[in-house]
């Protein structure tokens, strides 16, 4: 945001940032974060009990 209010400023164009439109995205961004995150962990807990290690 703050390079594109940069480059509006530079060619004499106002800048608006619309604020519920980028709290929506950033609480998007976040719950499709915690959504793919949140089945991840059982796996490495699985692989790093002793019985999951492998040697070569």
């Amino acid at each position: 945001m703050a390079l594109g209010a940069l480059l509006l400023t530079m060619t004499g164009h106002t800048v608006t940032v619309d604020w519920p439109v980028v709290a929506a995205m950033t609480g998007t961004g976040g719950a499709v974060i915690r959504l793919v995150t949140a089945p991840g962990p059982s796996a490495p807990w699985r692989l790093m009990r002793p019985d999951g290690l492998r040697t070569e």
